[in-house]
């Protein structure tokens, strides 16, 4: 089923919750030619100690977008527009990936009420597959940031009960802001409770406003129990 896969490193954020104060987690998936070690970092800012945070790394593959070259990455890329070619057999076998990662939580004592899945450019649109695609129990909740809803996403009815905060920079020369803004009309449309963050001048990257926005969602959707 789906294509054989090698997967990278899975990162876990630092500082670590200590002893038994883990009680949520959050799933964070990097943009193509990362690694888990490009955001492991971020977990600091957010300042949640209660709060696992785990960074899994995507299979070196070829990407047709870079001539072919290998580098990390949760599916290949034709083009970044909203009428590319999609490769949807890694889109879902990376979002499978990924829901294994939040059952692993679950069987582990994390109740999926207490689990967030994120992700950037790439990863966003993985985790939006995974999350909108969920089939036990709705988590809590989805950050999807400079990124695009992948048009093989058939949300099903635990999946649209997770609401969804979506952000991109207005000036972003990768992922366009208007096809940003497209997947997040689009999430609304299937039935999700989703809000929409814009940044003007930014570009493809992550600023400090978009910071305390995705820091204040996993606040609300995470509290400490």
């Amino acid at each position: 089923k789906g294509p054989d896969r090698k997967w990278g490193q899975v990162v876990e954020g630092f500082p670590k919750p200590k002893g038994d104060a883990h009680t949520a987690t959050v799933i964070w998936l990097h943009g193509l030619g990362d690694t888990g070690f490009g955001w492991a970092p971020v977990t600091e800012s957010f300042g949640m100690p209660h709060v696992k945070f785990i960074f899994p790394t995507a299979p070196v593959e070829p990407v047709t977008l870079n001539n072919g070259m290998e580098m990390p990455s949760w599916f290949d890329l034709v083009g970044l527009s909203s009428d590319s070619q999609e490769d949807s057999d890694r889109i879902l076998s990376s979002a499978a990936y990924l829901a294994s990662l939040v059952q692993k939580e679950v069987d582990a004592g994390v109740p999926c009420d207490r689990i967030v899945v994120a992700g950037f450019s790439q990863g966003g649109a993985i985790a939006l597959t995974a999350g909108l695609m969920m089939m036990d129990a709705p988590i809590a909740g989805l950050v999807a940031a400079s990124t695009w809803l992948p048009s093989v996403v058939s949300p099903t009815d635990v999946g649209l009960a997770a609401p969804l905060l979506m952000c991109h920079g207005e000036s972003d020369p990768v992922v366009m802001f208007k096809w940003g803004k497209m997947s997040h009309d689009k999430a609304v449309k299937f039935g999700v409770k989703s809000e929409f963050k814009s940044y003007p001048g930014m570009e493809h990257g992550f600023c400090p406003e978009e910071m305390a926005d995705v820091s204040a969602f996993l606040q609300s959707r995470l509290p400490k129990i």
